[in-house]
């Protein structure tokens, strides 16, 4: 496998959610996504059929232009970006019925996902893995399996139940504040570092408001705490709060370093190194059954 990042190895293990057949309907959210609103109506969501789960399909507009990203990763084949506001908010695109070049809309994001778990599924589920050659093209290992095996049996949610923090840039067509019911924290984490007076945080300088939003949160459970055990213990997994002199440094390598950068829409720029733009990546194309 190619994969995007080194901590993604050990992601398979999140396909255990489907080994807990004692409960009728479950609803999986990754650790790095925080409920801002309450979400228990999800489980109302019907599925289709019972090998079928829901889930929220992956923004692919690659604004960055991450080298990584398949060359069919632009603004024009996400599924987010014929969306508008306010049905947005209760509405998603559909996932074509037949998957045919570019097949962006056939993949989803593996941050949330609500299914029914059975052991026939499960059982299934461990014979593709163990006998499936795709595997070796996953980049997101979980993400990308979920999207192939249950390819054609896997239902949209809206956006507001999975919203990548990278959204309220790329997708203000449908992106409102109050409307964020469960937001990811993809890429760098909030709690890994403190924002600084001038509101400059995360990957490109970009996530401010949003990592706020976490540390507000997070301070409110803190003062709830006070001095539990369970509180002191989970101060050393957080960045420490930055003193006058701290934050005067962290605000001067963000002007350094032109933080916030710039959003650039407009042409993907074509590598001179790599013909990779213009070709189909055969892996993921390939397994996407028709």
């Amino acid at each position: 496998m190619t994969l995007i990042a080194s901590r993604f190895q050990d992601t398979w293990t999140k396909l255990r959610a489907f080994e807990l057949t004692s409960y009728d309907k479950c609803a999986f959210i990754d650790a790095d996504i925080v409920v801002y609103r309450n979400m228990d109506h999800i489980f109302d969501i019907p599925l289709p059929n019972d090998d079928w789960i829901a889930a929220n399909a992956a923004c692919v507009c690659n604004l960055d232009y991450d080298e990584w990203a398949a060359f069919n990763w632009r603004p024009e084949n996400c599924a987010y970006t014929p969306l508008s506001h306010p049905s947005s908010a209760d509405k998603a695109t559909p996932v074509p019925s037949k998957a045919t070049p570019p097949n962006t809309y056939t993949l989803l994001n593996g941050g949330l996902f609500l299914y029914h778990p059975s052991e026939s599924v499960w059982q299934d589920m461990l014979h593709y893995f163990n006998t499936s050659s795709a595997l070796s093209t996953y980049q997101f290992p979980d993400q990308d399996f979920l999207a192939d095996y249950f390819c054609h049996r896997w239902k949209p949610l809206p956006w507001k139940y999975n919203a990548l923090k990278t959204m309220q840039n790329w997708h203000t067509n449908i992106w409102r504040d109050d409307e964020v019911y469960g937001l990811h924290y993809i890429v760098d984490k909030p709690w890994s570092k403190r924002v600084a007076s001038d509101g400059v945080a995360g990957y490109l300088g970009r996530d401010g408001k949003t990592h706020t939003w976490w540390w507000n949160l997070w301070q409110e459970w803190r003062n709830r705490r006070g001095a539990s055990e369970v509180g002191q213990v989970l101060d050393t997994l957080v960045a420490s709060p930055l003193d006058p002199q701290a934050d005067r440094k962290q605000c001067q390598d963000n002007r350094e370093k032109g933080f916030p950068k710039p959003i650039v829409f407009g042409k993907r720029p074509v590598s001179v190194d790599s013909d990779k733009e213009n070709k189909e990546p055969e892996s993921r194309m390939n397994r996407v059954k028709a």
